[in-house]
C-alpha cells in the first residue's frame, strides 16, 4: 500500500494543492524556545560564497528563501522546483520556478553549486534515487544540503492523535539520510538543532493537527486530539511541543 506521505495524487491534489496547511505546520514554530529558527540556524552553518546557481528542489513556499538570498553572491540566481504548480506559485523569491520530480529532474549534469533538498524527502517514494539525483545535478566542488528531523520530532502530539501520521516525518529520520548520503557523497556533515515550541494557545495546535487529514489522518481522531489540545492548554496554560529539525551538508 503507497503512504500517504509518499502518494503523489494525494500530496499534488490535497495536502500541496496550495500553501494553506504547509503554512500551517509552519506557523507553530512561532512558538520556539530559543531565539533564532532553523533557517536561521541553517545558513550559519553553510558556506554561500560560491553558490552562483542555487536549485531548491521541493521548495514548497519557500519561507526560509530570504534569508538564503542575503547571503548569496551579487547575480546568484535561485531556481525553486516542485511537484506541485499550486505551492511553485506561492514560492517567495526564486528566479524561476520548474514542476519537476526529486526523483527525476530535469537538469543537466552537474548544472548548480548549491542544492538545496530541505524537509521534503520523507514524501518521495524511492529516497536513494533522489539522494543520487541531488547528487547528480551538483557540480563537482558543489553543495547539497539535505534537512529532515530527529526520531523524537513532535512526540508530544503523537499521544494526542494519529500517530500513523503525526509520525510521517519521521518516516526518513535524520540518520537513515545520513546513511544514504554517505553512500552517495565523500564528505557529509550532520548539523542538529533541537528547540522546544511552548505553544500557548490552543487554536495554532488544532490548525496543525487538521492540516494532517489532508496526510492521511482520521478526522474524527483529529478532532478528539484537538479537543484534548484545548483541555491542556486550558488547564496548564501551555503544551510543550519537541521539534528536533537537522541537516546534512554534503559534498
Amino acid at each position: 500500500m503507497t503512504s500517504p506521505f509518499t502518494d503523489r495524487r494525494r500530496l499534488v491534489g490535497d495536502a500541496y494543492a496550495g500553501p494553506s496547511k504547509l503554512s500551517a505546520r509552519q506557523d507553530l514554530y512561532r512558538f520556539r524556545r530559543s531565539g533564532p529558527d532553523f533557517h536561521d540556524r541553517l545558513v550559519d552553518v553553510v558556506d554561500w560564497i560560491d553558490a552562483r546557481t542555487v536549485l531548491d528542489v521541493g521548495c514548497g513556499n519557500a519561507i526560509y528563501l530570504d534569508r538564503v538570498i542575503a547571503r548569496l553572491p551579487s547575480g546568484a540566481s535561485v531556481i525553486g522546483l516542485d511537484l506541485s504548480a499550486g505551492m511553485l506559485a506561492a514560492a517567495r523569491h526564486p528566479n524561476g520556478r520548474v514542476v519537476a520530480d526529486v526523483q527525476t529532474l530535469p537538469v543537466r549534469d552537474g548544472a548548480a553549486d548549491m542544492v538545496l533538498a530541505l524537509h521534503m524527502l520523507y514524501h518521495v517514494p524511492d529516497p536513494a534515487r533522489a539522494v543520487r539525483e541531488l547528487r547528480r545535478v551538483t557540480r563537482a566542488g558543489g553543495t547539497v544540503v539535505i534537512s529532515t528531523n530527529g526520531p523524537r520530532h513532535t512526540a508530544e502530539l503523537m499521544s494526542l492523535g494519529d500517530t500513523r501520521v503525526l509520525r510521517g516525518t519521521t518516516i526518513l529520520p535524520l540518520d537513515r539520510a545520513e546513511e544514504l548520503a554517505t553512500g552517495v557523497f565523500d564528505f557529509v556533515e550532520r548539523h542538529e538543532f533541537p528547540d522546544e515550541l511552548v505553544v500557548t494557545e490552543a487554536e495554532p495546535l488544532v490548525a496543525y493537527l487538521q492540516s494532517t487529514i489532508s496526510l492521511g489522518g482520521d478526522p474524527a481522531a483529529m478532532a478528539a486530539a484537538a479537543e484534548r489540545v484545548r483541555e491542556r492548554v486550558a488547564r496548564d496554560g501551555s503544551l510543550t511541543v519537541t521539534v528536533e529539525p537537522g541537516a546534512l551538508v554534503c559534498r
